[in-house]
């Protein structure tokens, strides 16, 4: 297969990322591989999309050996055409609304992409999550009305989590705790100055347990982990000093996973990262779900290699 990988760009990247991982297993399975960052893409007079990429032959190397490549800038650069692709694989967070418009125009020209842009701008708000009744969740509000929220806040016997209704890694997440509006306030307005919706959901117990992340494919659980707080910190997030551990899915959080799957795939996702507190689903990253390196590194297993499978599948079997 003749595969692009749109990334942010090249030097955030290091070894705990997933994308390197899935870019290697993909070039040691016999693919072509162009990589491409933010910015540069651009549109000929004739019409045709391209991309300034770094080229990857098929070959055996590792993932450490292609971030060399990339982060020294060493690897191949050429002008691909993105029309000719295969398969582009959309690995950029935050969203980018021009990759989103780009990628929607080479679908309509044969390209698979994964994920599927309409479906990001779905499912990266919260708001798409929260609008499914028969996916257990936490009791979840997603609005701009502060007379909603505060409602909503005072109603809780407990504490109210509070972060944006688009948002990853733990970032502008608030705990509040009940009976303090003056801070109940403070958290709406700065999550709101622009003109942003936001998220409140009641506080889940099962987060003392650690939170589970679960990568997600076609369907499928490919593995995950656990991830829990730092001392001091309500957030489970790596970025925010959280520690990896083995997972064991329970029955339940399988029964909330495969209630959530026909949702996904009705909405175009076929590779997500999904975050589960007990028996509820908090959220579906869908823009560049992680966790492939903290699975294999905990499990001993291949879970890049699991994603090549699928991927070679799916078209195989794509019209």
């Amino acid at each position: 297969m003749r595969i692009g990988l749109a990334i942010q760009r090249a030097s955030s990247m290091d070894t705990t990322w997933s994308t390197p991982y899935i870019a290697a297993a993909l070039l040691r399975a016999g693919h072509h591989l162009w990589v491409f960052e933010r910015g540069s893409e651009e549109v000929q007079v004739s019409g045709r999309i391209t991309a300034r990429a770094f080229h990857f032959p098929p070959g055996p190397i590792t993932a450490a050996e292609l971030l060399t490549a990339l982060h020294s800038r060493t690897a191949t650069r050429v002008l691909v055409r993105l029309q000719e692709l295969d398969v582009l694989l959309l690995r950029r967070a935050p969203i980018d609304w021009a990759l989103l418009g780009m990628a929607t125009r080479l679908e309509q020209d044969g390209v698979q992409v994964v994920n599927r842009p309409i479906g990001l701008l779905a499912v990266t708000d919260k708001r798409w999550l929260a609008s499914l009744p028969d996916v257990p969740k936490p009791a979840t509000l997603v609005t701009r009305s502060s007379g909603q929220a505060q409602l909503f806040y005072e109603s809780a016997s407990g504490e109210v989590i509070m972060k944006p209704a688009r948002g990853s890694g733990g970032r502008g997440v608030h705990l509040l705790q009940p009976g303090r509006p003056e801070r109940f306030i403070q958290a709406f307005l700065a999550l709101t100055r622009n003109q942003q919706a936001v998220t409140l959901q009641y506080y889940v117990p099962e987060a003392e347990q650690g939170e589970s992340r679960v990568l997600w494919m076609d369907g499928r659980v490919l593995g995950g982990y656990l991830r829990h707080r730092s001392a001091g910190e309500f957030r489970h997030n790596l970025k925010q000093g959280g520690t990896p551990g083995p997972l064991e899915l329970s029955s339940q959080q399988m029964h909330a996973i495969d209630r959530l799957t026909p949702h996904l795939r009705a909405a175009g996702i076929t590779f997500a990262g999904l975050d589960l507190l007990g028996p509820y689903v908090l959220e579906a990253n869908v823009l560049n779900p992680g966790g492939v390196y903290h699975t294999d590194r905990i499990h001993e297993v291949d879970t890049a290699q699991s994603v090549v499978r699928h991927l070679e599948a799916m078209t195989s079997t794509s019209p």
